[in-house]
């Protein structure tokens, strides 16, 4: 690797671990937790545009993008009804699970984190 590509990984790994931190110290339906949460998003549909952007075309998939479609259009649809629906202890949302199980601690919610940010990394560098 070129010492620019070190420079480039450590700084990435920086970042990831700030975030990792900010996440764990933030408390769940805040302003603070909302904006951190959508730094990580705005990164990751950086990072698939730019890698879309720059790979050769290939044969465009409509099966495989309306099962996508659809599994977000599910969990989205359980995630706004359940948030509006009533209580959070009768219809809790995924984050109200997760922080049931795990949130308790910034261990716990750091852990979280970075399941959740691995998942968006794998859905970026595989799916895209």
């Amino acid at each position: 690797m070129t010492p620019a590509r070190v420079a480039l990984s450590l700084v990435g790994a920086a970042m990831v671990a700030g975030w990792v931190d900010a996440e764990a110290h933030s408390r769940t339906f805040t302003r603070q937790a909302e904006v951190v949460t959508g730094a990580a998003i705005v990164v990751f549909c950086v990072i698939a545009a730019r890698r879309v952007a720059h790979e050769p075309t290939r044969p465009f998939d409509l099966r495989a993008v309306m099962i996508w479609a659809c599994a977000a259009l599910g969990v989205i649809t359980v995630e706004l009804v359940n948030l509006f629906n009533g209580p959070r202890y009768q219809f809790p949302t995924i984050s109200s699970l997760t922080n049931q199980l795990f949130g308790e601690t910034p261990i716990g919610r750091a852990l979280l984190a970075v399941a959740w940010l691995s998942l968006g990394a794998w859905l970026v560098l595989c799916g895209s």
